[in-house]
């Protein structure tokens, strides 16, 4: 009878360091729901070329709505690091099926995407701006509202061409809140948000999210002081 041939399965991003690391920083990825990322990503935490955390994406995670990630800090006297450096810029891959993506993201929370010992980033990622397919060709970044409830929200959107749009506002947790447009349109497309529910209910102070196609628009403030 031949032998059995156990096979294990790696991960695709594999750490530049061993063991349980050092200095950790907690990368968390928010909002899991909203982003496009599913269950079985691999995300990896970069340091320009250097893995220095990763993680696969599991049912869990997507149940919970969130996910962090520990990235551990450089403690190596030679010259190749074994970590993160302090200072420097953190990027995010994706693989999927594959492919291997950098992730497009957006910082939450009044934190920054730079390397801290011992600190947090909180991000927000868009996987249809990592794989290049937006749901509005001009759509660059994600903007920002910052308790603008004072009076109705006006949400402005250019649709270069005649297209089918869907314009929705949901809470933290991916909950569909409002309905603001759905139609076909062409040029400048206005719509608002009172900051009510679909059934005209005040929201609590929070962040929502405005989606135009399933698209992460605009981040709202409503109701938190940002420093």
């Amino acid at each position: 009878m031949p032998d059995t041939v156990a096979s294990i399965l790696l991960p695709y991003f594999p750490k530049i360091y061993s063991g349980l690391g050092t200095e950790h920083m907690n990368i968390n990825l928010v909002s899991l729901k909203l982003t496009g990322l599913n269950t079985g990503d691999e995300i990896g935490v970069f340091d320009g070329i250097y893995c220095v955390g990763s993680i696969v994406i599991t049912e869990n995670h997507m149940f919970e709505n969130r996910i962090s990630i520990p990235a551990s800090a450089n403690d190596s006297l030679i010259t190749s690091p074994n970590g993160y450096i302090q200072g420097h810029k953190i990027t995010l891959k994706v693989y999927r099926t594959g492919k291997e993506i950098l992730l497009y993201f957006q910082c939450v929370n009044n934190s920054q995407d730079i390397f801290e010992k011992r600190g947090s980033m909180f991000a927000l990622v868009d996987f249809s701006r990592s794989n290049g397919q937006p749901a509005i060709d001009d759509l660059k970044e994600i903007k920002s509202y910052q308790n603008p409830l004072t009076i109705p929200l006006k949400i402005e959107i250019n649709v270069p061409k005649e297209k089918n749009i869907s314009v929705a506002i949901f809470d933290i947790n991916g909950i569909l809140i409002q309905t603001l447009f759905e139609g076909i349109t062409e040029g400048q497309l206005q719509t608002y948000w009172d900051g009510k529910d679909n059934n005209k209910l005040q929201v609590l102070s929070g962040v929502y999210f405005c989606l135009v196609n399933q698209t992460i628009y605009g981040i709202i403030y409503q109701g938190i002081e940002l420093n």
